[in-house]
């Protein structure tokens, strides 16, 4: 019988890396779904809409580390033909006219608060006064903060670090990845995956990205 991964002494540590990426053709959400027990665990993606049947859906289970091996490797393809156009992409976001005004806005702030610390060090080196020097320290941290704040802005668009993008393709044709690194990975390049009949259609991030792969070695499993 299924149950649904829920967290517990023996399915706590399975990391369904396409959680909330994966729909099935009738329009429910795949979950991770976690079969047996102890050490006879089977993992799976699983139909909302067929585990409460609904909608009639009669699409099988598909086993976990299969389905994001193949997402992981048409993607690993395609961000690596195509790394400058999206790191272009990510980047000219980061132009646009909205981030402009916050990051002026911020960087005003930060002069204000600059010069409201410097101020308040000249004056606590006349007069030596602790209260002075609570205000210094104050102005500090707020200038601190709105420096953090301003940096974030710089490298971020819509939750996408600039710098984990780069890092990324960088290290994509090298590096052995994990579930952890590749549940990161597509985070931050995967907009939707439609399981239809016998392929799957990623839909990324990058508007101009789409593609259909077949899910060819993948073991679909029939639901008693």
């Amino acid at each position: 019988m299924l149950r649904k991964n829920t967290g517990g002494k023996n399915s706590a540590k399975v990391n369904y890396a396409l959680t909330g990426k994966v729909f099935c053709a009738c329009g429910g959400a795949m979950y991770g779904y976690t079969s047996g027990c102890g050490k006879n665990q089977y993992h799976h993606y699983v139909c909302k809409n067929k585990t409460y049947k609904r909608s009639g859906c009669n699409s099988p289970r598909l086993k976990k580390e299969e389905l994001e091996n193949i997402v992981f490797q048409q993607l690993k393809r395609e961000l690596i033909s195509s790394r400058d156009e999206i790191l272009a992409h990510f980047k000219q976001l980061n132009k646009n006219d909205e981030i402009k005004k916050q990051l002026k806005a911020l960087k005003r702030e930060m002069q204000k608060r600059q010069q409201k610390f410097s101020r308040l060090l000249d004056l606590y080196a006349e007069t030596g006064d602790a209260a002075v020097a609570d205000k210094y320290k104050e102005a500090k941290r707020e200038y601190a903060a709105i420096k953090k704040e301003c940096a974030a802005l710089e490298v971020t668009q819509n939750g996408v670090n600039i710098k984990d993008v780069e890092r990324y393709l960088d290290y994509l044709s090298s590096s052995t990845f994990d579930i952890e690194d590749k549940k990161q990975l597509f985070d931050i390049f995967v907009e939707r995956i439609l399981v239809k009949d016998n392929n799957i259609e990623i839909n990324f991030k990058v508007e101009i990205y789409s593609t259909v792969v077949a899910l060819t070695g993948i073991e679909p499993v029939i639901s008693p």
